[in-house]
Order: C-alpha cells, then structure tokens, then sequence
C-alpha cells in the first residue's frame, strides 16, 4: 500500500478501496445475555441463498485521510463487472481528479465493462491488493463492523426489512468518520502523517 500512496501523493489523487460482501437473510448469531439453561430460541424466514450484495468504497485523500464512504446495495442479486463499472462511474461523478482505486482480484473487477471504462476515464487507474491478504482493505473491517457488531442476532422479517436495517447502518458507517479511521488503522495503513511523525520521534 506505500506505493499506492506514494503515487497517491505524487499525482495528487484521492485512493478509493472497493470491496463487496453479501448479507444474508439467515441472522449471524452471536453470545447473548440468556440464562444458563435457557438458550436464545432464534426463529427466522430464509429463503435458499436469499441475500443482499453491497459493494464499499473508502475514499482516501493522497495522506490517506478518510474523506467520504459510499455503498452500492443490490437485493437479492449478485455483483459483476457491469455492476462494478457503474459503481465506479457514480464515484467518478462525485469526486474530482484523478482516482486509484485499489481492490482485490475479483472477477468482478475485470472484464469488458471495466475496460471500456478504463478507456473512457484517463483520470482512473486501478491496482490491485496482494493475494489472500484481505485485511489490508479497510473496508473488510466494515463489513465485520456490520455482521458482527450492528446487525448481530438480527432475524429479519423479509427481504425488505434486512435492506432497510443495512441501509440505516450503512448510513451511520457513511457519517462516523472515527469509524472510518479506525477502519484505516486496523488494515495497518500508515498515512503520510503519523509516518512523518514516527520519523521524528
């Protein structure tokens, strides 16, 4: 990831880390505060791979500085390449200047749309992430923020009702800029200036 700062900094560009998860309509169970003897009965409707794909995106600034979240939901279908270039082409509506996105090596962040794109967009450059090393997007630790912490033991009504729990979440992600830090700080990128400030002490 120092390189992708380094030309970050260099082109003065913003870095935009993508990643995409799905939510499933089964609750992710976790401890609860129930007796013991006296287990948390958990009843929920489920249909077969029913779900909620949902594609992140960090924008950092060239120091590394979380300056916005954006989220893209799809209920009850799955991300591909065309999905993934009108994704890219909402973010490079709203943010100026020339964008890095890094991601990992998904088969959604290939094929035709993504080149046309690429063609389309001198202002846009993809890299991507070493393999199997997930926990350096930052936005892996939001979706462990959402499954394990915000919608933990939730047994949605239907389909409708998870959307509208992600969504409120996704909102409360998008406003917490702390949240988006910490996020930051767990993947283990060092922006350019607590790196300043490490040398100098």
């Amino acid at each position: 990831m120092a390189a992708h700062f380094k030309k970050a900094g260099e082109q003065e560009a913003k870095i935009i880390l993508i990643d995409e998860t799905g939510i499933l309509m089964r609750p992710l169970v976790r401890r609860s505060l129930a007796p013991r003897g006296h287990p948390m009965v958990v009843r929920y409707q489920s249909k077969h791979r029913q779900k909620i794909s949902v594609q992140g995106a960090l924008v950092l600034s060239s120091e590394g500085q979380p300056q916005a979240l954006r989220c893209q939901m799809h209920e009850d279908s799955y991300v591909d390449g065309q999905k993934t270039a009108e994704f890219l082409r909402k973010l490079l509506a709203e943010f100026q200047g020339p964008l890095i996105v890094v991601w990992d090596r998904g088969n959604m962040h290939r094929g035709p749309f993504i080149r046309e794109l690429l063609e389309q967009s001198p202002r846009l450059s993809l890299e991507q992430l070493p393999s199997y090393c997930p926990d350096l997007n930052p936005i892996e630790w939001l979706w462990s923020w959402i499954k394990y912490c915000e919608l933990v033991n939730l047994c949605p009504r239907d389909l409708r009702h998870l959307a509208s729990e992600l969504a409120k979440t996704l909102v409360r992600g998008a406003e917490n800029v702390t949240l988006q830090q910490n996020f930051v700080r767990a993947a283990g990128l060092t922006t350019a200036a607590e790196l300043e400030r490490a040398i100098a002490a």
